[in-house]
């Protein structure tokens, strides 16, 4: 969530926005808005991270395995509904 021009950070912020986007479903408006960034961010985000996970960029793949790994913990898939 920080605001810097550090790679590590950019790349983490990017694959949250893509995986808001694309996996929770949110707008454009509102995966800005929970990041604090405007909605044409969040399309840059979007096809920046598209076009490394086709590259096979392993920065963005590691990033998406983090975020992969925090969401699990978060949201497990074998939790029951209530």
């Amino acid at each position: 969530m920080q605001d810097t021009r550090r790679q590590t950070v950019i790349i983490a912020r990017q694959c949250l926005s893509y995986i808001l986007r694309n996996k929770v479903g949110l707008t454009y408006e509102r995966a800005g808005d929970l990041l604090g960034k405007n909605h044409a961010t969040i399309i840059h985000s979007e096809k920046t991270v598209k076009n490394a996970m086709e590259m096979r960029d392993h920065y963005y793949i590691n990033a998406m395995n983090n975020w992969a790994v925090i969401f699990q913990e978060v949201m497990p898939s074998n939790a029951k509904e209530m």
